[in-house]
């Protein structure tokens, strides 16, 4: 399994930086950091072999982490894009999440432990289209002084078909879409380097679905057992079925990035499907991570004992 990440920028622009203590004193301090046309691919390939398990820091320690003292009041990243691909095996392609016309706003982006000391919090706003179609708005918080790496993360999306996720869900959940809208999506992420938790709410009309194998044909069995016990309208379901109240351990050796997509994935399987359709999609995943895992593994211990 290996991640790769790759950035692309137009532009970056700085405003009120102080030299003298950039250069004497090791200390970057400046007012805003602007940076525009930002093109970030995030690949998690699961096809490749296990690397050494390695800690990934969220955002807080991340920034604890860095080798001098920094100082940011404000960052902003305009016109940006980002995908983020995701693979299980060679002869299928990525799973694609797509974000573009990226709007954010971050404040307090800081290593210095006065502001740590004073319970400041670092703040962020995003405006984004999902797979260009749904509108995404975010609000995102993190205390400095948080030794856990605790986070908040609400976000909303509305507008969207939900066949444009068919370039994500068809290749990683196994799951299409053949018709439906999504209304409106809600989820609050409270989250820290251990665990999230938080409800997930997904209003939708007129969804009819299609399982899926691995090479793309569809399951006539499960997709007929699919549409037949399905909520095709969201409004059809019991008040109490349409928020589902999530909580996700965290794989410490992956990406915030995949953090959120993981809680993501596992609030629209089970607000969509019927529950327990929506565990056997989640056990699908992962024994084909397992599975993954495995070969990969057999492979490396055969070339040992060569």
């Amino acid at each position: 399994m290996t991640s790769i990440y790759a950035l692309d920028v137009k532009s970056i622009a700085l405003a009120r930086i102080d030299l003298y203590r950039a250069f004497a004193e090791q200390q970057v301090e400046m007012g805003s950091l602007t940076v525009d046309g930002a093109f970030f691919d995030v690949f998690l390939d699961k096809t490749m072999p296990e690397d050494p398990s390695r800690f990934k820091p969220l955002p807080v320690s991340a920034l604890r982490n860095v080798p001098f003292g920094l100082r940011v009041d404000t960052v902003r990243l305009t016109n940006a894009e980002m995908m983020y691909s995701e693979r299980f095996e060679v002869e299928r392609g990525y799973g694609n999440t797509h974000l573009s016309g990226i709007e954010v706003t971050l404040l307090n982006v800081s290593n210095d432990t006065l502001l740590a000391m004073a319970d400041t919090v670092m703040r962020g706003t995003v405006d984004a289209k999902l797979f260009d179609k749904g509108i995404l708005h975010g609000e995102y918080t993190a205390p400095l002084s948080s030794r856990n790496d605790a986070f908040k993360l609400d976000v909303t999306m509305r507008d969207m078909p939900l066949s444009a996720a068919n370039s994500m869900s068809e290749n990683l959940i196994l799951l299409r879409a053949d018709s439906g809208w999504i209304n409106s999506l809600h989820f609050r992420m409270n989250a820290n380097n251990d665990s999230a938790v938080g409800p997930f709410t997904l209003k939708y009309s007129n969804a009819w679905l299609r399982i899926v194998n691995d090479d793309g044909k569809k399951r006539r069995f499960l997709t007929t057992l699919v549409n037949s016990t399905l909520h095709h309208d969201s409004k059809d379901k019991p008040p109490e079925e349409r928020t589902e109240h999530l909580r996700l351990a965290r794989r410490k050796d992956r990406s915030v990035f995949n953090y959120i997509w993981i809680y993501s994935r596992e609030g629209l399987m089970h607000t969509l499907l019927p529950e327990a359709l929506a565990d056997v999609q989640s056990g699908m995943m992962k024994r084909k991570a397992r599975a993954s895992k495995g070969i990969f593994g057999k492979s490396a211990n055969k070339k040992k004992n060569q």
